[in-house]
């Protein structure tokens, strides 16, 4: 994958991550606005609606971060090296495997949360 479309699946992938703090936002909105519910109205039609609404929402947001992940995946397949000659330390730095004189050797740059600095 050329580096004009990586970048297009990073823009996408920021899109579906802005896109579901927005929706989990949302839901805790809900969730709230039911729970201030008076409980007789909690146990009417209206409560349950609202809970499956809420449900709904939920599963849209789950869908909209799978859907983030599975792009985080494509770019890093696409990535300069390929992900199984590669690990993430706990600084975040990835490391290239060399296996032409078993030496590993730093990768330019540094990666956080699927986007290069």
């Amino acid at each position: 994958m050329n580096n004009n479309r990586r970048k297009q699946l990073q823009a996408i992938r920021e899109e579906l991550q802005d896109i579901y703090e927005r929706l989990d936002i949302l839901c805790d909105e809900e969730w709230a606005a039911y729970d201030n519910l008076p409980e007789p109205f909690q146990d009417s039609e209206r409560g349950e609606k609202m809970q499956s609404a809420i449900s709904t929402l939920e599963s849209v947001r789950d869908q909209v971060s799978e859907a983030a992940d599975e792009i985080g995946e494509i770019w890093e397949l696409s990535g300069a090296m390929p992900a199984r000659d590669q690990e993430q330390r706990s600084d975040g730095i990835f490391r290239k495997y060399d296996s032409s004189n078993d030496a590993r050797a730093d990768t330019v740059g540094r990666w956080r949360s699927g986007n290069e600095s």
